[in-house]
């Protein structure tokens, strides 16, 4: 098992008990730890004031649970976890620059830059970010049955319905739907990191890249859905511009 702090460089792994830690606070201890568990899941904690041998609260996990895998910030392709039979996390598999480094900020955010030290992907799982995303979703995140994103008035829903159906609603009433070819229940909404906003029809045609619904965009790494307090979706690109809404899109019910 080895720990570092804060920081996973390019070329650098970590393998299954491997601890990365974020910098002690003025009260002396550390409060995040993202840790490659030896079930090969890869989990970050929010810890409190418990020691780095213990688990505190979960905030974010890759949910997927790989055995002989290991953590890598690989120098030309993206930080992946990877085990002989190929890259399992994440799908689809995507690039960062060449020469990018995993920060592990002591927010609790966890953040990959660039070698020009722009950040490139996050999972959003910073204090300040956590409590402004019930209303959007950002690159990797997805809006599944059971955990929809609100507008922030909270009148509006966007949701994965029980049968699989991308819906917007108004104070518990379904007003609009996606137009979805062949939904089926436990379909995911996912925010790809190339900019499209794509329904998997479940977690295996999402391997089999078998999808319901697709925004057709492209706005690039950085871009962001959002559900405003008028109940319309809006897909922003990196520099705020709009790319795609569902009030233009979505059915009415």
């Amino acid at each position: 098992m080895a720990e570092r702090t804060r920081l996973l460089k390019s070329g650098e792994s970590m393998n299954p008990g491997d601890r990365l830690l974020s910098r002690k606070s003025a009260q002396g201890w550390r409060e995040f730890k993202l840790e490659y568990q030896k079930d090969g899941n890869l989990v970050l904690y929010d810890q409190g004031t418990l020691p780095s041998d213990k688990n505190g609260t979960p905030l974010w996990a890759t949910d997927h649970w790989v055995q002989g895998g290991k953590l890598t910030m690989d120098r030309k392709r993206s930080l992946r976890v990877a085990n002989a039979q190929g890259v399992v996390w994440p799908e689809p598999a995507f690039r960062h620059p060449e020469g990018s480094s995993l920060v592990l900020h002591d927010d609790g955010n966890l953040v990959v830059y660039g070698p020009d030290g722009r950040p490139v992907w996050s999972p959003c799982t910073g204090t300040e970010i956590r409590q402004a995303s019930y209303n959007r979703i950002r690159s990797f995140e997805s809006i599944e049955h059971g955990f929809p994103i609100r507008s922030p008035n909270g009148v509006h829903t966007m949701e994965i319905t029980d049968k699989g159906v991308l819906t917007i609603s108004e104070q518990g009433v379904p007003r609009r739907r996606a137009r979805m070819t062949t939904p089926r229940p436990g379909s995911v909404c996912l925010l790809q990191p190339e900019g499209a906003l794509v329904v998997y029809r479940s977690a295996r045609d999402r391997r089999r890249h078998l999808v319901s619904f697709r925004s057709g965009t492209a706005g690039g790494q950085g871009s962001e859905l959002i559900l405003r307090d008028d109940g319309n979706a809006v897909l922003l690109d990196p520099s705020g511009k709009v790319i795609w809404d569902s009030d233009s899109v979505f059915l009415p019910l």
